[in-house]
């Protein structure tokens, strides 16, 4: 595994202090209502048997020749994804019509969000065999449709026809882009409309630099995350 990954793996896994220095933060950061509200859903979610906990690959059965390409299944908070997504409608409001693509999924969060938020389907892409099977579990839990868990290597996903989105947070190394980004681009030439790529916390964003085919729409910073916005166009 990358150093910048075990970096990464290392920041979210620090414990007991660690975890009540986000509490305070978030307190600070986002006030006592808000704070509490999300404190209020993670012990429904532990109730009801929905589980987001943050997790390392090293137990887990992998699918594919990428395992140590991987990084943490970790999650972004919810009041930055609903900052970018709020971002993607302002580029085109009719993404919602299609199909959110998360790289990496993990435990099902960010798809269950997204559908939410209202895209008429979510597919999560994942190698790691237990994590599907949780992510699964949560969305029958959470009662959530048209949103399903693809057990399988990033590389051999095929994208439908109705794209609009595909979402990576820092999921892998860049060996795995070079390897996947070039099958999006074939890919996306039989899609109907434009398909919006994310790429948070972008420690490889100079990969897609290396395609013209992709176009860089945005650098956004928003409380101290950073995220990549590019577009492949069907022309």
């Amino acid at each position: 595994m990358s150093e910048d990954h075990n970096i990464l793996m290392n920041d979210n896994q620090k414990g007991f202090f660690f975890t009540l220095s986000v509490i305070f933060e978030k307190l600070r950061s986002d006030g006592i209502k808000t704070t509490l509200s999300k404190i209020t859903k993670n012990i429904y979610y532990k109730i009801i048997g929905v589980d987001f906990d943050m997790q390392t690959l090293d137990q887990l059965t992998i699918k594919g020749g990428n395992k140590n390409l991987g990084t943490i299944c970790g999650s972004s908070a919810e009041h930055t994804v609903q900052h970018i997504l709020d971002s993607l409608v302002d580029f085109d409001k009719s993404i919602l019509d299609g199909t959110f693509v998360d790289y990496g999924s993990g435990k099902g969060k960010l798809i269950i969000f997204a559908k939410n938020y209202g895209f008429q389907q979510c597919i999560g892409v994942e190698f790691a065999k237990e994590l599907c099977e949780i992510a699964t579990n949560n969305i029958k839990k959470l009662n959530i449709k048209d949103t399903t868990v693809v057990h399988g290597d990033a590389v051999d996903f095929t994208i439908p026809n109705d794209a609009r989105v595909l979402y990576f947070l820092n999921p892998f190394h860049k060996s795995v882009f070079e390897q996947l980004l070039p099958k999006i681009i074939s890919q996306s030439k039989k899609l109907n409309k434009e398909l919006y790529i994310v790429y948070r916390a972008p420690i490889y964003n100079e990969v897609f630099q290396n395609y013209p085919e992709i176009k860089h729409l945005k650098k956004d910073y928003f409380r101290g995350d950073l995220t990549e916005f590019y577009q492949i166009t069907t022309s």
